[in-house]
């Protein structure tokens, strides 16, 4: 993307009537809570699982409701989750929530105190005790990169079986 279409969709699109319209639309389908740790807020953000040929033409379809920690998350973990395809919007937002739902597994011992996984303030104070017992944040983007992997790894397996 050039940066001259960058600017335009950040500063022209992203501030438009339209834009606001379609993203309080994609707010109001999920009740305004994070799709990945159930925070509520009608600040989230609506994050584009792919893009439309023409950005004007978003539709709610298009988006899913992510707070802002998770928005930055998903593009930090899944960078080629920017796409005008489809399919592989889709496929790219489906390895995110199950690399997610595996942390989570993997990280069960975190969620003891928790009541519940789908808790808002649960969620989020977990994820705080995480991040505290974990001193060098790298370990855990490898960790979720590795998640993804053997998720990439079991799904290509079931096509080929398939």
């Amino acid at each position: 993307m050039s940066i001259e279409t960058k600017h335009a969709y950040r500063f022209g699109y992203l501030k438009s009537e339209q834009w606001q319209t379609v993203r309080i639309a994609a707010l109001a389908r999920e009740k305004a809570k994070c799709q990945i740790c159930g925070h509520e807020s009608v600040f989230n953000d609506a994050h584009h699982v792919w893009y439309p040929p023409n950005i004007w033409r978003t539709t709610e379809k298009h988006l899913v409701v992510l707070c802002r920690e998770c928005h930055d998350f998903i593009h930090i973990v899944r960078p080629e989750c920017k796409t005008r395809n489809e399919k592989q919007g889709l496929q790219e937002w489906q390895a995110f929530k199950l690399a997610v739902i595996a942390w989570r597994y993997s990280k069960g011992q975190v969620f003891e105190k928790a009541e519940g996984l789908g808790g808002t303030r649960n969620m989020r104070e977990a994820i705080e005790m995480y991040r505290k017992r974990c001193s060098d944040q790298e370990k855990e983007i490898e960790i979720l990169k590795a998640a993804l992997s053997e998720y990439r790894i079991s799904v290509d397996t079931k096509i080929l079986r398939s």
